[in-house]
């Protein structure tokens, strides 16, 4: 039974796989723009759902409504991240796509070295 269910997850993520390298390769050819260095850093700013966390926190200060929903989501953030990097990543560890496909320009100078 538990064989069954890692063959068919294998399977699957090996249509993830060859849809990560098509999706990579047609970014990696697209021609370069002005808004590439903004979204370079918002990129960064991103890694380890940084962004995500000041966002919330920014909205915890106000009062009301908006206060629960932010600290609602600041929950709901600290348990996908958990759950990622607790239990999917190390379960179903999958390399990062190659850094060569993509245009020197374009490159992470500081790639992540968790699975993706």
């Amino acid at each position: 039974m538990i064989d069954a269910v890692i063959t068919r997850l294998a399977r699957r993520l090996r249509h993830v796989t060859t849809a990560d390298r098509l999706a990579m390769r047609y970014s990696a050819a697209l021609p370069q723009t002005r808004l590439d260095p903004a979204l370079t850093r918002l990129s960064r700013s991103a890694d380890k759902g940084r962004l995500w966390w000041t966002i919330a926190a920014g909205l915890a200060t106000r009062k009301g409504p908006t206060r629960r929903a932010a600290l609602r989501g600041l929950v709901a953030l600290a348990g996908a991240s958990a759950a990622a990097n607790l239990v999917g990543k190390p379960l179903l560890p999958r390399r990062r796509p190659a850094a060569e496909v993509v245009p020197e320009l374009r490159r992470l100078h500081r790639r992540p070295t968790s699975s993706s």
